[in-house]
């Protein structure tokens, strides 16, 4: 599966860690929509720790689509809403 951080470009996360990339996702999401912060925060710190250990990043000059889009390290609470709002980050369906 292929993300995106914004900010950090492409890179690919195996599908077996697929069931985590959502169950982080899903965190991320309801921290939003309930306003916690630090839930968004802890979420989105272990979201970037799953890619880190997990994924590889997609070559430069690859063309192809991301199928998540995520928010980059350090995104603060009120840019994620903004672009939860906006619609460019969608939640993970696997």
């Amino acid at each position: 599966m292929i993300i995106r951080s914004f900010g950090h470009g492409q890179c690919e996360l195996p599908e077996m860690h697929a069931s985590a990339l959502e169950m982080l996702d899903r965190r991320l999401l309801n921290a939003l929509t309930t306003d916690d912060r630090s839930g968004y925060d802890q979420a989105l710190i272990e979201l970037h720790d799953l890619l880190d250990r997990n994924a590889t990043p997609v070559p430069d000059d690859y063309l192809g689509t991301s199928d998540v889009i995520v928010p980059e390290r350090g995104t603060d609470f009120a840019e994620a809403v903004a672009l939860v709002l906006h619609g460019d980050i969608v939640q993970v369906s696997t």
